[in-house]
């Protein structure tokens, strides 16, 4: 017997793997977990199974792994926090900076997509931990198909000893009576505006992957995006004049698998020379779409590729660079759009030979 939980890497998900523990003890006595990230972990751990049943929890899911468990047949229950939560969790237990949170967050949520659309998939999302725990346990355990009433019971006097609590207590009041590592909420003091900003546009998209709702656009800020320049600000343009050179590159997020459409919004002032510019879009460090178009004088104007992702674990990379030297003229980035594109022919994403561009204003 397989039983599965999975889950975004918060304290929610943390909280039932060990209900998920409870609930396989009290049901099998011994019984082995598995406990891994990648398909060869899982492999190594499956072979030490024995005769016993196995509770597999993970909060990454490696496309291997995820297509053995929906071939398996085997109950999943994913516990699915917010966006946010997960992100402002990286950050403060894997200490990492505000944008670094949001690239692993959006790898972990990512790897999560297919298993959350399963049809054998119950999905406890971040309402849960308004429930009481005594209404959670049945559910859960019901999902993991293990419903025997006297289980549930006594898997709810393990999880709360307290015979004063058991009745009122919240998937809330238990997660912060056993939470460690601080208050997640504490990094955001660390954060800049433009973090900030960031961090909420970011959250609201990807939050779409978690809420199993259709993705129709995601935005990458500008603030996430690397360039070269000296001071580099998204808020103040960058200056042309140099030599030719990468411009802006990044952010090395992460998205579901399928195809996707890349563009980039930018707005160029004072380009009176002509020059070029080369738009690609890297998949793992792989080229994924190419294109090249001349630089207008001045205006707002949008670079468009077709790629696609074929394994998550692979960060996306755009890049504009700059063709020729340039002896004047000023660019400001504005941000970048994902869009899947549905029931994609492979012509679609081929790389194109020269990027479609379309004059948003003069």
């Amino acid at each position: 017997m397989l039983t599965c939980v999975v889950g975004t890497s918060t304290a929610l998900t943390y909280w039932g793997f060990g209900v998920a523990v409870h609930a396989m003890e009290e049901s099998f006595g011994q019984f082995h977990r598995v406990h891994c990230t990648s398909a060869a972990e899982m492999y190594e751990q499956w072979r030490r199974r024995g005769d016993h049943c196995v509770l597999f929890t993970t909060d990454y899911l490696e496309e291997s792994v995820c297509e053995l468990l929906r071939e398996s047949g085997a109950p999943i229950v994913a516990l699915t926090d917010t966006a946010e939560v997960a992100i402002k969790t990286a950050a403060k237990l894997r200490m990492l900076s505000c944008f670094d949170a949001i690239r692993v967050s959006s790898l972990y949520i990512s790897s999560l997509a297919e298993a959350l659309n399963h049809d054998a998939t119950t999905v406890f999302s971040a309402d849960a931990r308004n429930m009481r725990v005594a209404d959670f346990v049945p559910q859960f355990l019901s999902a993991l198909n293990l419903s025997d009433p006297e289980i549930a019971a006594r898997v709810l006097r393990r999880v709360i000893p307290s015979d004063a609590q058991r009745e009122s207590l919240t998937v809330e009041e238990a997660l912060d009576a056993t939470q460690s590592g601080g208050d997640p909420d504490d990094v955001i003091a660390n954060w800049s505006i433009a973090e900030f900003d960031c961090y909420k546009q970011i959250a609201s998209d990807y939050q779409k992957i978690l809420d199993r709702s259709p993705v129709q656009e995601i935005v990458w800020p500008a603030a996430i995006l690397y360039s070269a320049a000296p001071g580099f600000r998204t808020d103040k343009p960058l200056d042309l004049l140099g030599p030719a050179r990468l411009l802006v590159w990044g952010p090395y997020m992460h998205l579901t698998r399928g195809y996707w459409t890349a563009s980039m919004e930018f707005e160029v002032v004072g380009n009176l020379s002509p020059n070029s510019v080369i738009a690609d879009v890297l998949v793992g460090g792989e080229f994924a779409g190419l294109g090249e178009f001349d630089l207008p004088e001045r205006g707002v104007y949008t670079w468009r590729l077709a790629f696609e992702v074929t394994e998550v674990a692979k960060p996306v990379e755009v890049r504009l660079t700059l063709e020729k030297a340039a002896i004047e003229g000023a660019f400001f980035l504005r941000q970048v759009r994902l869009q899947p594109i549905a029931n994609a022919s492979r012509s679609l994403v081929e790389p194109s030979l020269r990027a479609q561009r379309s004059n948003l204003a003069s």
